[in-house]
């Protein structure tokens, strides 16, 4: 950064009380820009509609990488929509068309509105092919609006910042996302599936279903990718699930036959509803890898797209500290208790969100008796020897050190 502008990927912006600019979403911007770099590969003239742009720096960075794509730049304040003018000047974008209600799209790359986000998607409906949704907060007010003004087979781009209301108080969570969650019960992966659960009923609505393509929880934030695929409405019913919570961590889906913890034989409780199937695409996120490694090495952004890649569709992550607290088990490792589960033939991945989680189609209380068997050396029941597979998902260079910025929500000024 200079004392008067602010520069990202060759991309200047001006450096003033009025920019909002926070270091902490460089991925996100970097993750966005490549994921519709990568959807609309083989699409002409895709329509991407920004909803709420502040510095206009997406939309110059999109304007850059996506060379026919027609960037629509939305905010309500006046003093943004100027901002966003002299930064689209300051990048020698000279041509734009300012839009008041109704887009109608011409010879012109960019688009610029000053308008309620909410009010311009539904007066524009099934108009956009990509809409970016990335406020201060929650999403949940946008999601509607998004989806009647998404083209069918088009891609939904959500940042929620609230993470305290998808995973950890139950009453925020219950009011913003209709999910009844149990507070910090699986911190890795619980507001994600809340967050996509929530899309997905929504979408419901309108006759849509959603397929995520990238879910990602970083920071201070969840971003979720999702294309939207219209007249199948009725996928939503098997998309979500209830599921029964014990305080020991078990969990299973609400179709048992009983409620009790066949672990600790404690009367297990019912939550829900939550997203069911796959948070990530792995042949999507392999393409977007291929666009990664062209464009320049990002370890951090690399490595969380190689660990996203590999993780397996099973619902919610184990997180060996709980199996400390819960059982007062020590000294456990994380790949020798995956290497274990992978030889007594159960499901395996890491998570990109925590170093120290896990996820596996094991049962409960094999999970636990396995952590027994290792920490008693008693190979009678469980094959403990390392196992190759497990030594080679460990080789792989994720990153891991950089997974996290440090740097918190806020506005970044010059100080």
């Amino acid at each position: 950064m200079s004392d008067e502008f602010i520069i990202e990927d060759s991309i200047k912006i001006i450096k003033s009380d009025e920019t909002f600019y926070n270091p902490a979403q460089e991925i996100n911007r970097n993750l966005t820009k490549l994921v519709l770099k990568t959807y609309f590969k083989s699409v002409k003239e895709p329509i991407i509609f920004l909803a709420m742009e502040a510095s206009g720096l997406r939309g110059i960075l999109l304007h850059k990488e996506l060379n026919d794509a027609k960037i629509c730049i939305n905010d309500i304040l006046p003093e943004a929509v100027e901002m966003i003018k002299s930064n689209l000047k300051l990048n020698d974008i000279k041509e734009y068309k300012f839009v008041e209600n109704k887009f109608n799209f011409d010879e012109n790359r960019i688009y610029i509105s000053q308008q309620d986000c909410v009010s311009l998607m539904i007066n524009n409906s099934r108009c956009f092919n990509a809409i970016d949704i990335d406020p201060f907060g929650s999403s949940n007010v946008f999601i509607a609006a998004a989806i009647n003004a998404v083209k069918n087979g088009g891609l939904l781009c959500f940042t929620c910042t609230d993470r305290g209301s998808l995973h950890t108080f139950v009453g925020k969570c219950f009011v913003k996302y209709d999910t009844k969650i149990k507070c910090n019960f699986d911190e890795s992966e619980m507001g994600l599936r809340v967050l996509l659960s929530y899309i997905s009923r929504t979408a419901a609505k309108y006759d849509c279903s959603i397929e995520p393509l990238i879910s990602l929880d970083v920071d201070y934030y969840l971003r979720v990718f999702v294309k939207v695929k219209r007249g199948s409405g009725n996928n939503s019913k098997k998309q979500n699930s209830f599921f029964y919570f014990c305080n020991c961590k078990n969990r299973k889906e609400s179709n048992t036959k009983n409620n009790l913890c066949e672990v600790c034989g404690e009367q297990m409780d019912f939550y829900g509803p939550f997203w069911n199937k796959n948070l990530q695409n792995s042949e999507f996120i392999s393409s977007v890898l291929n666009e990664l490694t062209e464009t320049g090495e990002n370890k951090r952004l690399i490595g969380m797209l190689k660990c996203m890649k590999q993780e397996i569709r099973i619902p919610f992550t184990y997180n060996l500290h709980d199996f400390g607290k819960v059982f007062k088990f020590e000294g456990i490792k994380l790949k020798k208790l995956m290497s274990v589960l992978y030889n007594s033939e159960y499901q395996v991945s890491l998570v990109h969100h925590s170093a120290n989680s896990f996820k596996t189609n094991a049962p409960y209380k094999i999970i636990i008796d396995i952590c027994r068997a290792i920490i008693n050396k008693d190979s009678s029941k469980y094959n403990l020897n390392k196992n190759e597979e497990i030594e080679n998902l460990f080789k792989v260079n994720y990153y891991r050190g950089l997974f996290k910025s440090n740097i918190g929500p806020g506005k970044i000024l010059n100080k």
